[in-house]
């Protein structure tokens, strides 16, 4: 009888620490993938949208800085101010395109490093055809906002990908973003 009633207990300890193994067990892997939807929401999907926003707004304001450069063609001082800010937000966005193309943390996909790469070529075209221009109204071949805008033409068609690219790419991330969060907060309720 005592075998019996001690049989019975080592039995019944042992489901219980099994079903105690299964719901450890399970909790854990429902948390892991909790925390990676966490990761993909912020680091990837939300990190990126806010990065890829940056180039945007700077890929708008380095079209200003040509629009105003091109008004002021005949005003030496004004056309150097705008020169000069049209060249540091070149740089910026240069620098910022080539450290993505150097991230290596992950935040990057391979669709996201294609990109980069489109948009790098597209900022490459058009400051080429931007210096390019600088230079000819330097040397006298362009003297109005008429004749310059025109010699920017190929630039700016070059540079639409950069434009269209980032606005797109931002957006995609915002939406990728936005669903990470509902799948957490479904597989978070109880």
């Amino acid at each position: 009888m005592f075998n019996t009633i001690r049989s019975k207990l080592m039995i019944s300890f042992s489901m219980l620490a099994v079903i105690t193994a299964g719901i450890v067990g399970a909790t854990f892997w429902f948390t892991q993938q909790n925390n990676q939807l966490v990761a993909q929401a912020i680091d990837q999907d939300f990190k990126g949208s806010n990065v890829i926003s940056g180039l945007a707004l700077d890929a708008q304001k380095i079209r200003r800085y040509e629009k105003e450069y091109f008004m002021y063609v005949g005003d030496a001082e004004k056309k150097i101010k705008y020169q000069d800010e049209w060249r540091q937000t070149y740089n910026k966005l240069s620098d910022q395109l080539q450290s993505m193309r150097n991230d290596r943390t992950g935040v990057w996909s391979v669709a996201d490093l294609a990109n980069v790469k489109a948009w790098s070529e597209s900022l490459r075209a058009y400051g080429e055809n931007f210096e390019q221009v600088i230079e000819d109204v330097n040397r006298g071949l362009l003297t109005n906002t008429l004749s310059a805008n025109a010699a920017i033409q190929e630039g700016k068609n070059a540079f639409r990908v950069m434009l269209d690219g980032t606005a797109a790419a931002s957006a995609q991330k915002l939406v990728a973003a936005q669903q990470a969060e509902q799948t957490i907060l479904v597989s978070s309720t109880p």
